[in-house]
């Protein structure tokens, strides 16, 4: 085998292992003496992903293949916004938590670097819907582990709360594994419409196309749950705009969907065990959130976001820093004796507030030219996935700081540089069969 060739195989076995192993990246399940049973392998392949980058040399090739595929704008608004949390190490006084910060945000710079300047060779000719496809099937794959393991505790102690909320999800917090599923059923359905599938693929894509949303409602996630309706809103559109000749079929797919989603919101309430798991969550909450002027969480998010506006307020150009954005926010919660916040050191809780008060405004411009990059290739290829993925991750920024965790920053840096690739490259468009 070529040099080459090693390269390339080595580039696709690591993007498909990684894309499986993406959801399996923060396990929760740990053995007696609090260890977890496996660890976190995305970051080693990153390593590996970048060793093999190097040691492909051909360095004045890779850059040129950044212009030749015309995605300079998204490139550099990449490195802009990652370039610029590093400028914030440069005005920050905690300088350990701001180094592993931008370690935790290193993904923003490799991906668009390593994906944007691969040798076209390496995508055969389903390489992009099949590399999408593992992705879907890693998510699914962490949803019958939870429910398995839902169903063991729920056959244990008599308690069907543990298919709801935070119990559902065995491997991450419900935001994220609703974020993760929505964009999964999307791509179930995108292939379920516009592909024709094998037997083994079609079955799995209608098992995602009926489990995804179900648990999308037992996540419980309002962020969740309003991005799977506006996701589904601009497929619509989509649909009726630029595919119409995929408009019956969708139609189908559509009506099963609304279908479905009406019989789990009727069955829900006037089921019993789960009324008594929304009573068990409000008794939860209320536990939880007592203190001054605290009895929900909305309450608590609410304190959350008046302390990170009042540090905007401060600092409103550059921010506080890197470094220093948990110390300023531990600040106001103090000044304002917000008592549940500051016992449980809370981020922003807001992606766009979380910028704001790291970066100041000129980091929030420079995120929204970041995510501008996403719409306007979207726009310019008719690329409802890259689309679909900017709509979600725009929905979940509203009630979490999504980059805080690796969870996060993982799967919008991947798919930034992905999806921005498969758009300009019209991989998909050319798949007419798997």
């Amino acid at each position: 085998m070529k040099k080459e060739e090693i390269h390339l195989a080595t580039y696709r076995i690591l993007l498909y292992v990684f894309a499986f192993a993406m959801p399996f990246s923060t396990p929760s399940i740990v053995n007696s003496q609090g260890v977890h049973f496996w660890g976190n392998i995305t970051p080693t392949l990153i390593g590996l992903f970048l060793l093999n980058w190097l040691l492909e040399a051909d360095f004045k090739t890779k850059l040129q293949r950044i212009k030749t595929d015309k995605l300079i704008f998204p490139f550099f608004a990449a490195i802009g916004f990652y370039g610029f949390y590093l400028i914030g190490l440069t005005y920050s006084s905690n300088l350990d938590f701001g180094r592993q910060d931008v370690f935790l945000k290193l993904p923003f710079l490799l991906f668009p670097l390593l994906i944007f300047t691969m040798n076209p060779a390496m995508w055969k000719p389903k390489t992009a819907q099949n590399l999408l496809f593992t992705f879907a099937l890693g998510n699914l794959s962490t949803l019958f582990i939870s429910l398995i393991h839902s169903f063991f505790l729920c056959k244990e102690t008599f308690s069907i709360e543990y298919f709801h909320y935070m119990n559902a999800s065995l491997f991450f917090h419900s935001s994220y594994a609703s974020m993760y599923y929505c964009f999964s059923f999307v791509i179930a359905l995108y292939f379920l419409i516009d592909k024709q599938l094998h037997l083994w693929k079609k079955i799995t894509a209608w098992i995602m196309f009926l489990l995804f949303p179900s648990e999308i409602v037992l996540l419980d996630s309002r962020a969740g749950q309003i991005a799977f309706v506006f996701a589904m809103f601009a497929f619509t559109f989509y649909i009726f705009i630029f595919n119409r000749k995929r408009i019956l079929r969708f139609s189908l797919h559509l009506s099963l969907l609304l279908c479905l989603l009406v019989a789990t919101y009727l069955l829900l309430p006037n089921n019993r065990l789960f009324a008594n798991i929304q009573q068990m969550r409000i008794e939860t909450i209320e536990t939880e959130s007592e203190g001054k002027e605290q009895g929900t969480f909305d309450a608590t998010r609410s304190q959350i976001w008046i302390s990170a506006v009042a540090v905007v307020k401060e600092r409103p150009v550059l921010g506080v820093g890197t470094g220093d954005v948990k110390d300023a926010l531990m600040e106001k919660y103090i000044q304002k004796d917000f008592e549940y916040p500051q016992e449980r050191r809370f981020n922003a809780h807001n992606q766009y507030l979380q910028i704001a008060v790291t970066l100041g405004l000129v980091g929030l411009t420079l995120f929204f030219v970041f995510l501008g990059s996403i719409f306007l290739t979207a726009w310019k290829k008719r690329n409802i996935l890259l689309f679909l993925f900017g709509l979600i991750g725009l929905v979940n920024f509203l009630t979490e700081s999504m980059f805080e965790k690796q969870i996060g920053v993982m799967f919008f840096a991947f798919f930034f540089a992905l999806l921005h690739y498969i758009a300009a490259k019209n991989l998909l468009k050319e798949e007419t069969s798997a």
